[in-house]
């Protein structure tokens, strides 16, 4: 199973409490490292191999750790035990900035785990095991036969035709920060569910399901969907 280490030494702040995702910007780019640098001097580092490069933007190369240090070179966060696609990696900072952990995993990838920050984890292809952690996260489990847990805060979890089978753990389907499940309204029309022990299977034909363990079809309402066009 892959399996990837965190580190970090942030003491409860969240990384957009340290960054600017307005002024974050590529600094240096190598064949085996790249960073990018806010201007509060706060650098995230990319180490890995191969990195290739055109007219500015990441053509190719395979990331393996992440470092983050502030202007003095304290160390505040490092992932290490990486394997993603390096423009994968570059084009989600430059869509999401630093606002989350934010990297798309790729099919070697069967273990994921998030931080205690607001987190977007995608599993991609593959039968993945994903962990959101304390934040509030934004989980896809990607096509194959995953198994998600949220943890704690209000976690949305993305499901959409050939996802296949994914198995959430401990979906909270009521309080002020239940989850959701973000569907596309074709996908809710052809919603049925079914109880079957203490699960409830939310079928959506074509070999698409998710089982939400340990709970029962009285404590599914409207709100527990999130229907995007």
């Amino acid at each position: 199973m892959a399996t990837f280490e965190y580190f970090s030494a942030l003491a409860g702040k969240t990384i957009t409490q340290l960054m600017d995702d307005a002024s974050f910007r590529p600094e240096a780019q190598r064949a085996e490292s790249m960073t990018f640098k806010d201007k509060n001097d706060i650098v995230i580092t990319l180490g890995g191999k191969d990195f290739q490069y055109s007219h500015g933007a990441v053509t190719g190369g395979e990331v393996t750790t992440v470092k983050m240090q502030d202007k003095d070179g304290h160390l505040l966060e490092t992932i290490k035990g990486l394997d993603l696609a390096a423009t994968d990696v570059y084009d989600n900072f430059h869509i999401y900035g630093v606002s989350a952990l934010t990297f798309t995993f790729n099919a070697s990838f069967d273990a994921l785990k998030g931080s205690k920050k607001n987190d977007i984890l995608d599993g991609g292809a593959g039968d993945d095991h994903i962990a959101g952690g304390n934040g509030s996260d934004q989980i896809v489990g990607g096509t194959g036969n995953d198994v998600l847990t949220g943890g704690g805060g209000h976690d949305n979890f993305y499901f959409r035709d050939g996802s296949q089978r994914d198995t959430i753990t401990d979906f909270n389907a009521s309080g002020k920060n239940h989850d959701q499940i973000e569907l596309t309204q074709g996908l809710r029309d052809r919603l049925e569910m079914h109880q079957h022990g203490d699960n409830l299977i939310l079928d959506f034909g074509w070999g698409d399901e998710m089982v939400l363990q340990h709970v029962h079809k009285a404590e599914i309402d409207k709100s527990d969907f999130l229907i995007i066009a």
